[in-house]
Parts: structure tokens; sequence; C-alpha cells
């Protein structure tokens, strides 16, 4: 690269020669960036239909908030906020997978509920 004293020592035409060469290195750095840039969005983009599939699946979304969600996917920053809005959701959620399973004593298995009680009383008539 040049410096102040090596461009006080060119010519015109050499100056000329390195502006070109700088312009076309800067063009090409530009045209690289823009390429892995589309290359990214268009790898994200055919992501979406199977990342929508997987929100309505599992309850993320309705049915009907599909095309909105898609709207959102198509931005990075949205898609953020929607994945902080999902974990959120499902945190809320109860959680089945690797509970433990609580096993009744002996005591339990005879004893009736109130409502168990209600319900029998009912159909006895009392």
């Amino acid at each position: 690269m040049l410096n102040e004293q090596s461009i006080a020592g060119l010519s015109i035409a050499e100056k000329v020669i390195e502006q070109i060469q700088i312009s076309n290195t800067a063009l090409e750095k530009a045209a690289s960036a823009e390429e892995r840039y589309n290359t990214a969005a268009n790898n994200a983009k055919m992501l979406v239909p199977a990342a929508l599939d997987a929100l309505v699946a599992n309850g993320c979304i309705q049915p009907d908030q599909r095309e909105k969600a898609a709207g959102l996917l198509t931005n990075h920053a949205e898609t953020v906020k929607l994945l902080a809005k999902v974990a959120a959701f499902k945190g809320q959620q109860p959680q089945t997978l690797g509970s433990p399973v609580v096993e009744k004593q002996a005591s339990d298995a005879n004893a009736m509920s109130a409502v168990d009680a209600r319900f029998l009383a009912t159909l006895a008539g009392e």
C-alpha cells in the first residue's frame, strides 16, 4: 500500500492507475460481501416453511398466525424476537417429559377423594 511520501513521487498517470486499483479492490470486496449475504438470505428463506410447520405442530403459533410468522422470519431481528417469545411461551408450559412418576401408597389406593365421594353420593341419590 502506498503512503503519502510514495504517492507524492508518482506521476499523474501512476496516481490514476493506483486509484483504479484501490477502487477495484474495494468493489471486489463489496461484491464478495453481497454474495455472502445473498447466499445466507436464500438459505434462511428455504428453511422458513419447515420452521413454520414445526411452530404450528408444537403449538407455538396457531395456523392462522402462519403468514405473520413467515413475515417475521424474513428479518433477522424479528426472528430473534420471535425465538425469544417462543422460548418464553414454552417455558410457561408444564413439562411432561422427564417428570417423576409418583407412586401411590397403599393408603392412597383405599382413600376416596372428596370429589369421588360427592360423585358417588349424587349417583346414589343422597
